[in-house]
């Protein structure tokens, strides 16, 4: 086994086993979402759209890894070596070399899907800030709830002692 496969099957293997430990855990939160039988409130609300999010991420990062694996398998980087390297003559630029169809064909494919996997990675960029912003959202709401309710706490203890106070006098 050659550094590049081990790389290879190494990124695959971490990709899957993420997915996989964060798929499992979010099952687990879904499901313990719904054993509860009172209507839900904000903090379920926001860990069932959390786990939502963060399956659509598993899923995402289990076909980033699919999509390896099937370029490993295809030989895409192989092919496209050796179509580099059979078309081109010594100083010659690829952009200045006329190429057949079959050339151009796996050029085509190659480019689309790398362009496929680039899209997957943005996509699961995207995904991870909305989580990021979601939690920053949600924790400063509940941040604000306590502060109200701490207020309104201190509030109530100042007009007990003022009550308290001028009943002594």
């Amino acid at each position: 086994m050659n550094s590049e496969t081990f790389g290879y099957a190494l990124i695959i293997a971490l990709l899957l086993g993420v997915a996989g430990y964060f798929a499992w855990k979010q099952v687990a939160t879904l499901r313990g979402l719904r054993a509860v039988a009172e209507p839900l409130g904000d903090e379920q609300i926001y860990l069932r759209k959390q786990a939502v999010r963060r399956l659509i991420g598993c899923g995402l990062m289990t076909l980033l890894a699919g999509m390896m694996i099937a370029s490993y398998f295809a030989g895409l980087e192989a092919w496209g070596t050796a179509l580099e390297n059979a078309a081109a003559a010594p100083g010659e630029k690829l952009e200045n070399r006329e190429l057949d169809q079959q050339r151009r064909s796996f050029l085509s494919f190659y480019a689309s899907f790398y362009i496929g996997v680039l899209l997957i990675v943005l996509l699961l960029l995207f995904i991870a800030a909305l989580d990021f912003w979601a939690i920053q959202r949600y924790h400063l709401s509940q941040y604000r709830r306590i502060q109200a309710e701490r207020k309104e706490l201190v509030q109530e203890q100042a007009a007990r002692f003022r009550h308290q106070r001028n009943g002594q006098h």
